[in-house]
């Protein structure tokens, strides 16, 4: 059976950070933990348009905005054809939180992953895009923790 198209995911190009050399690929038998974040069920109401106070319960919330256990499912197949282990699975943060090896999410994602140094601290990052097969666009909106560099610059 032939592997599905993967497309880039909007948003997760990573440009090396300033002055970021690539040192080496990061070790293929490292262990990760990443997140995804798959749409809400309907998209969120913009507060600027909002009237007065806006209350839920919290299963309100989940069943108009939490994500939809099917798309959660199709994370935790996706995970497990790359030896990809769910973690956590969260309806109300729209997440699943997938663990495994360097190697894995290379394979998985579509990404090289290597170790950076800059005068920031060294990291682990990729060039490029994310990407993801073509029918999980518009479900997962976001992969985060694949990269490890620094959020923010130190002081000095």
């Amino acid at each position: 059976m032939p592997e599905e198209p993967y497309v880039n995911l909007v948003g997760s190009e990573s440009p090396l950070m300033p002055g970021a050399r690539k040192v080496s690929p990061a070790d293929p038998n490292q262990q990760m933990q990443v997140t995804v974040f798959v749409r809400p069920r309907q998209k969120l109401p913009d507060p600027a348009q909002q009237s007065g106070p806006w209350q839920l319960t919290y299963s309100e919330y989940l069943a108009l905005y939490g994500a939809d256990p099917n798309d959660l499912a199709k994370i935790e197949r996706f995970a497990r054809q790359f030896k990809l282990v769910v973690a956590e699975r969260n309806e109300a943060q729209r997440s699943v939180k997938l663990t495994g090896s360097v190697a894995s999410f290379n394979e998985a994602f579509k990404i090289e992953l290597y170790r950076y140094e800059s005068p920031d601290g060294a990291y682990r990052g990729y060039e490029g895009a994310i990407r993801i097969p073509q029918s999980m666009t518009g479900v997962i909106e976001g992969v985060f923790g694949i990269d490890d560099r620094p959020a923010v610059r130190p002081p000095g």
